[in-house]
C-alpha cells in the first residue's frame, strides 16, 4: 500500500526552531508529536493536512533531550497541544492512537471546530517560520528556498553576498 499521495504538513521541531514555532501564528494553537520512530506517522500527516487552517502540526523526535525534559516526556509516543494563553499543555492520556481518537481530541481544543465533512474556513496566516530553519539561525544559508526570505524579495535591503573559497 502506498501512502505518497497523503500531505505532509508537519513541521520538525527541534531546540532550535521550538520558540518560533510556539510564537508564530498566535492563533492557532499548537499540536506536537513527540516519537522516536525516523518517519511522520501516516496518521499524524493526515491529521496535519486536515487541520491545516486551524492548528500549526509539529514533530519532536526522541533524541531531543531538552524538549523532552521541557515536556516532561517519557515515553514514545507522546500527544499534547499548546494553546495561546494557556501555561500548560494539554497532553493526551489515551493508548490509542487511531485517526479517529486523535482527530476527536484535536477537534475538541482547536479553536475553530471542524466539520469532518466539510473543509475548515478559518483564514490561513500563513505557513510557520518555523518551517524555514533559515529564519531560526544565527547565519542563514542562502539557498533556492531561501533566498527570498533572506535576501531577493525584502524592500529597503541591500543584498550582498560575497562567495569565498
Amino acid at each position: 500500500m502506498s501512502f505518497k499521495h497523503i500531505g505532509n504538513r508537519v513541521i520538525d521541531i527541534t531546540s532550535v526552531n521550538h520558540d518560533v514555532f510556539k510564537s508564530d501564528n498566535l492563533g492557532k494553537p499548537k499540536v506536537i508529536l513527540f516519537t522516536d520512530k525516523a518517519k511522520t506517522p501516516i496518521v499524524y500527516r493526515a491529521l496535519s493536512t486536515y487541520f491545516d487552517k486551524t492548528l500549526e502540526v509539529g514533530l519532536v523526535k526522541s533524541d531531543d533531550e531538552a524538549l523532552l525534559k521541557k515536556y516532561k516526556v517519557t515515553k514514545f509516543p507522546h500527544f499534547l497541544i499548546l494553546k495561546t494563553g494557556e501555561k500548560t499543555p494539554i497532553h493526551y492520556d489515551q493508548d490509542d492512537f487511531s485517526y479517529s481518537e486523535l482527530f476527536e481530541f484535536i477537534n475538541t481544543y482547536s479553536e475553530t471546530f471542524v466539520d469532518p465533512n466539510q473543509e475548515g474556513n478559518a483564514p490561513d496566516e500563513g505557513p510557520s517560520r518555523a518551517s524555514k530553519p533559515w529564519l531560526s539561525g544565527t547565519m542563514p544559508f542562502l539557498s533556492t528556498s531561501s533566498a527570498n526570505d533572506i535576501c531577493l524579495k525584502k524592500d529597503g535591503v541591500l543584498c550582498v553576498i560575497y562567495a569565498v573559497p
